[in-house]
């Protein structure tokens, strides 16, 4: 692109001059605010869509303008295709229709391809337009040139189309025409193709139903949890006492009131008497400590008194010898 081209605006040596078809405006001067003005006059051409920006726009086609042509053996009339826009024909033979016939059924034909085509059309050039402009008011701030090549859009034309009439394949010619449809000896309509529905439904019910089954499963292990808990308890036998007897607090009558107790004094019941085992276990080994002392002791006593015996015997004479040996001598 250019630096100093602008789309519809041409610099001359003494002015600046607009050309859009055949319309034109000249400014004199050639400075940029001369050149800002000849940018306003255009935007508002284009926004009021008295001139349409070539290479921007899809040309319209009127209801006159639904030409035959007769080529001897047949008649046609040019077309364009809704998709891709392609030039094309629609050709009848006269061997299969006669003449008046024909003419009439493929002027029907191409006015309801013309209604079709300018609906598709008009929101082209909306669409088309919008950008143009947004470009346009990008020079007017800039005073650069910024507006591309005009050309053809394929894809937003062909999106158009469908979103508007469906697929392709539930007509029998390229045109999109239905109710005028010109029909060769042997051919039939094709039957409408219906959607598939979405299978958006059938995910949630599923994503429900996992849901529900985790909440299943959750809740089974939480009563598989509280049984464990309820098992490991020991069982407690609640038996109440018949009437009539007393319980050793009551008037003697037998209709003393049976108090049934906790389950807190029973555990501290229990623990109490847990505890005077451990200190009955306690004061026993003490004892037997105790007299373990006194065995030992009363070992030493003994080993003391006879050491004591042993020397005291050592110590002695012995009589009888002294006896026999004076008998002897006698």
């Amino acid at each position: 692109m250019d630096t100093d081209k602008f789309t519809n605006i041409y610099r001359l040596p003494t002015s600046i001059q607009i050309r859009i078809g055949k319309w034109q405006q000249t400014f004199r001067g050639t400075s940029d605010l001369v050149l800002h003005k000849a940018l306003l006059v255009r935007n508002e051409k284009f926004k009021s869509r008295a001139l349409i920006p070539t290479g921007w726009a899809v040309n319209l086609f009127a209801s006159d303008e639904a030409s035959i042509t007769h080529h001897g053996r047949y008649i046609q009339t040019p077309m364009r295709s809704m998709i891709d826009r392609k030039v094309a024909y629609k050709r009848i033979y006269l061997s299969t229709i006669p003449l008046e016939e024909a003419e009439k059924a493929l002027i029907a034909f191409k006015l309801e391809w013309i209604e079709k085509h300018n609906k598709i059309a008009n929101k082209y050039n909306q669409i088309k337009l919008k950008e143009f402009l947004n470009f346009a008011n990008e020079e007017e701030e800039t005073l650069y040139p910024s507006i591309p090549k005009g050309e053809f859009d394929k894809a937003l034309w062909n999106r158009l189309v469908r979103s508007e009439f469906g697929p392709e394949k539930k007509y029998n010619n390229p045109f999109f025409v239905k109710k005028a449809v010109i029909l060769k000896p042997g051919e039939e309509l094709p039957e409408e193709i219906e959607e598939e529905p979405k299978a958006d439904k059938p995910q949630r019910r599923r994503q429900k139903s996992r849901s529900n089954s985790n909440a299943e499963a959750n809740s089974q292990e939480k009563n598989h949890s509280q049984e464990s808990k309820t098992g490991n308890r020991k069982p407690q036998n609640r038996r109440r006492k018949p009437q009539g007897q007393g319980n050793g607090n009551g008037n003697g009558n037998g209709n003393s009131e049976h108090k049934p107790r906790n389950h807190r004094q029973k555990s501290h019941a229990n623990r109490s008497g847990h505890d005077g085992h451990r200190n009955r276990s306690d004061r026993n080994r003490q004892e037997g400590n105790g007299n373990r002392a006194e065995a030992n002791g009363n070992r030493t006593d003994n080993k003391a008194t006879s050491k004591q015996r042993q020397g005291a015997s050592k110590n002695r004479r012995p009589r009888n010898n002294v006896n026999n040996r004076k008998a002897r001598q006698e």
